[in-house]
């Protein structure tokens, strides 16, 4: 074999391995992406054990993931690869979970009802409360 021959024969391999990298990371999830992903499925897995519990029903989780799958414009073979991905790199599956850990906190936040402004509201009925006891009092010592 001559050398220009040897050249192009590298050069198709290179070229072939460089398109083969990029196909590989194309399937891959941007961490952004997948930690809304992992989020919503802790969501579904909450809703899915409160429902089950509730009214006594099992549900597929596996339905539930499809929904999602869909949602987010993914497929459930990229989402294994893309989890198969992190999780061999862990330092950057910790950063995603931590993504996902704020997202679902912030999402509590959103929904978690006002145990503060329910408190007041409480105690303002009983000084309403009291004051009304406190004026029957009051008029039955007037009336005797």
């Amino acid at each position: 074999m001559n050398l220009m021959h040897r050249i192009i024969y590298i050069s198709m391999f290179l070229l072939v391995f460089c398109f083969s990298c990029q196909n590989k990371n194309k399937d891959i999830l941007p961490e952004e992406k997948l930690a809304d992903v992992i989020a919503d499925m802790h969501l579904a897995d909450a809703i899915l054990n409160r429902e089950s519990t509730r009214f006594g029903q099992k549900d597929s989780l596996h339905s539930y993931y499809n929904t999602l799958y869909a949602q987010h414009n993914i497929s459930r073979k990229q989402f294994y690869q893309t989890m198969q991905h992190y999780m061999k790199n862990p330092a950057e599956f910790d950063k995603i979970y931590s993504q996902v850990l704020n997202k679902l906190r912030d999402k509590q936040a959103l929904y978690k009802p006002k145990s503060d402004s329910l408190q007041n509201k409480k105690e303002e009925i009983k000084k309403v409360e009291n004051k009304i006891i406190e004026k029957e009092k009051l008029m039955k010592t007037l009336i005797k």
